[in-house]
């Protein structure tokens, strides 16, 4: 779940300089705050795939679903992202690194009953479900089991579930921790 705080960049690289120690234990402790969603997130991948998604050819060679991959994806990091298309970074954040992972937490966001279908000759595009199937994808989406938990764009299986549940404590935690950070740097910016 993103929170949006103004300035943090300048702070974080202000605290790296003068005040080396503060940043670390920042960085400590937002990490300690952040491990708990990230292994509760790996709690939630299932031990057993969907059938079919272990086929290692095709289409889905290089998205097969490996429990161990999975779990081993979900990753803590801390250091800037990539600006998205709204221009936010993240500093903090615990994300899937799979296409596995990332097709089973948020399969079923936008259409809970898969894409529209069209069939082999229909409408080219992403957007569209080709298979000669007309149910494949809903059948897929209720084939994987696990609530889709979260509202929007941070709707999802694992990491979404997973910050849901731990965002009354991780956010406050994580905002006080940043403040004790910066109150501490300015004391000792204060001649």
């Amino acid at each position: 779940m993103p929170v949006e705080l103004k300035g943090l960049a300048n702070t974080k690289r202000a605290m790296k300089e003068f005040a080396p120690d503060l940043y670390k234990q920042m960085n400590d402790e937002l990490k300690a705050i952040m491990l708990p969603v990230r292994n509760e997130a790996r709690s939630y991948v299932p031990f057993k795939a969907v059938s079919g998604w272990m086929n290692q050819h095709g289409t889905w060679e290089n998205r097969v679903f490996d429990t161990a991959a999975i779990k081993k994806g979900i990753v803590y990091t801390q250091g800037k992202s990539k600006a998205n298309q709204a221009g936010f970074q993240s500093s903090y954040i615990v994300y899937n690194k799979t296409a596995a992972g990332a097709i089973y937490e948020t399969a079923g966001r936008k259409n809970p009953s898969g894409q529209p279908w069209v069939g082999r000759k229909g409408i080219a595009g992403k957007k569209y479900s080709h298979s000669s199937n007309p149910r494949a994808g809903m059948q897929f989406i209720n084939s994987l089991g696990g609530q889709l938990t979260g509202g929007g764009k941070t709707k999802g299986r694992l990491i979404y579930r997973a910050w849901a549940r731990q965002n009354n404590k991780a956010i406050p935690a994580g905002i006080k921790a940043i403040n004790r950070a910066i109150t501490e740097f300015n004391k000792r910016a204060k001649p």
